[in-house]
């Protein structure tokens, strides 16, 4: 009987010490626990807090794209206002030239006045970067000129242009309108000469 007390006794110790070790996990489980939860709360508020950032930093760069919008079509507006005003000038002039022309009918001074008109428009072309595309008597460049027709050569070269038909322009190295021109041919006149064009 002494023996089964003394088995009870162990066994409700060997009990006790389980539920004690069992209470002290449950413990360190439950801090582990608060830890990751305490982790996971300020993982979550900077979370919050970059996402809140990153939404304020995109209505910024949004506000700074339609404000950058905004002064690029001012400016071209404006821009186009200086230029507009200048050929104001121009009407202005031509206005006159017209309304003297009519008066006098001096075809000598209707084309002086005609002709500094032109030159004047040149000007203020030229003032915003505009210039004529050089072409008679240059080789052609597809990207220049506009061949419209061919005619007999009397040169050694092929394809240089030998009359311009339209004008063309560029404006700061860019081609706005290419020249219209006619490209001279040069004429094969014997047959040695056929040889060597095919080679």
């Amino acid at each position: 009987m002494k023996e089964e007390k003394s088995n009870n006794d162990k066994k409700e110790e060997i009990v006790k010490e389980t539920e004690k070790a069992e209470i002290k996990s449950q413990k360190e489980e439950a801090g582990e626990f608060e830890k990751i939860k305490k982790e996971l709360e300020e993982k979550s508020k900077l979370f919050t807090e970059c996402s809140d950032s990153l939404l304020r930093l995109r209505a910024e760069f949004e506000n700074f794209r339609k404000r950058s919008e905004r002064e690029k079509a001012e400016i071209f507006r404006f821009s186009q206002e200086a230029l507009i005003k200048e050929l104001f000038l121009m009407i202005d002039n031509f206005e006159l030239a017209l309304g003297a022309a009519e008066k006098n009918k001096d075809f000598d001074n209707f084309h002086k006045g005609v002709d500094m008109i032109y030159k004047e428009l040149k000007k203020i072309l030229e003032k915003e970067g505009v210039v004529e595309i050089k072409a008679e008597g240059s080789k052609i460049d597809p990207h220049q000129h506009e061949v419209i027709s061919h005619e007999p050569g009397d040169g050694n070269e092929e394809e240089v242009v030998v009359g311009v038909i339209r004008k063309g322009y560029m404006m700061n190295e860019k081609v706005l309108r290419p020249a219209m021109v006619k490209v001279g041919i040069r004429q094969v006149k014997n047959n040695k000469d056929q040889e060597n064009l095919k080679k």
